[in-house]
């Protein structure tokens, strides 16, 4: 029976990871609020992750702007409000999702730069 390479559990491959070992870790990311103006002119706070750079992902909201396909392209406008890194963004995003618009603004804008000293 060929044994993992990586911890010795039984793997179907000679030389190789078993499933456990060989599942890949997804890693960090940035937890960002976004601020998207309306047709009405109301401003709502949009909340995501991404793993790549914040400010690419803000240039792909932008661009999204007037193609009433997704949340933030329905509106008129949107404003980067800011991010913050997080080793799990996932959970970190389900959290922020729960504070109110005051807490919202208050994570963003005391952590605009997204370095590993402003972990979530």
């Amino acid at each position: 029976m060929p044994d993992c390479v990586k911890c010795g559990a039984y793997t179907k491959y000679k030389k190789g990871l078993c499933s456990s070992c060989y599942a890949k870790k997804k890693g960090g990311g940035n937890v960002y609020v976004v601020e998207s103006t309306r047709q009405n002119d109301t401003k709502q706070l949009y909340t995501g992750i991404t793993r790549a750079d914040p400010s690419v992902r803000f240039k792909q909201h932008e661009k999204s702007i007037g193609g009433n396909k997704t949340w933030v392209g329905r509106g008129t406008a949107v404003k980067f409000i800011g991010s913050r890194w997080s080793d799990n963004p996932e959970t970190a995003e389900k959290t922020v999702k729960k504070y109110t618009a005051e807490q919202k603004l208050s994570f963003a804008a005391n952590s605009k730069k997204t370095k590993k000293k402003n972990q979530f």
